[in-house]
């Protein structure tokens, strides 16, 4: 059974960051079958300047201006977009190449 996780990558830490930190967001940032199957929440990013600084699960939102160091510093492996949808025009792009996973 290890093996089997170890092939699919459950036996490693792979970073989360959560952007949008509504109800869907910090609903998510709280649970806690992430942890248990290898999903660490690194960050949760909210385009709100007043949520800024303000704990969530103990982990500090940041405005999402700072998402694409954020990424890069905390080598986040995968993405939870917990926003409505938005216009194209005003979705962002992180212009950084994807982060491999962690060895």
């Amino acid at each position: 059974m290890y093996q089997i996780s170890r092939e699919l990558g459950l036996t490693q830490d792979w970073p989360v960051v959560i952007v949008g930190i509504g109800n869907l967001g910090a609903a998510l940032a709280n649970y806690g079958g992430f942890a248990s199957r290898g999903f660490r929440v690194a960050a949760l990013i909210d385009a709100d300047p007043a949520m800024a600084g303000k704990p969530v699960a103990g982990i500090p939102v940041q405005h999402s201006d700072e998402l694409e160091s954020i990424i890069r510093d905390n080598g986040v492996s995968i993405g939870v977009i917990a926003t409505p949808p938005v216009p194209p025009s005003r979705c962002a792009t992180v212009s950084s190449p994807p982060v491999s996973p962690p060895s």
